[in-house]
């Protein structure tokens, strides 16, 4: 049950990446992503604050409805889109930098670990194991932005 007293909805209760990508942006929890997560996570994540008009930009790329929020179908249609269309991406590559904890352009396993714990999903190493070889990477290699987007694209798949 979600703090405002909704449950969240049935595609974030699984295990799935799309799922814990969507409650990593999700701050309070609503089952929905609006202004206040995304200033959170940006706090959070990169030390910074986001102005408004950027907020409300990358609500707008995902939000159809044009209710304000995104929710967890709209944000998984901005991860099915073709990977060309930069303004969909951004989102992905902030959350994608924020694992990035080196900067070195590969998320490690350390890197994930403390980022799945630092966004309130504790994982175990089993997990993060899985996740990364789903991007065809190891704990020795790590995986890339474009693996990440693979792992994404697979679970959307898979959800359909």
């Amino acid at each position: 049950m979600c703090p405002s007293g909704r449950q969240r909805p049935s595609a974030l209760t699984g295990t799935t990446i799309l799922g814990e990508a969507f409650a990593a942006l999700d701050a309070d929890g609503d089952g929905r992503i609006g202004a206040d997560d995304l200033r959170v996570f940006h706090e959070r994540f990169f030390c910074e604050s986001v102005d408004d008009k950027a907020i409300q930009s990358m609500i707008s790329v995902a939000d159809v409805n044009d209710s304000g929020f995104v929710e967890i179908g709209e944000f998984g249609r901005v991860l099915s889109q073709p990977a060309a269309e930069a303004a969909e991406r951004k989102v992905l590559e902030d959350v994608f930098r924020a694992m990035d904890r080196d900067g070195d352009g590969i998320i490690g396993f350390s890197d994930l670990k403390d980022y799945m714990r630092s966004a309130g999903m504790p994982v175990s190493d089993r997990e993060v194991r899985t996740m990364m070889r789903m991007g065809g990477g190891d704990e020795v290699k790590g995986v890339s932005f474009d693996a990440m987007v693979k792992i994404l694209t697979v679970e959307l798949s898979g959800s359909r």
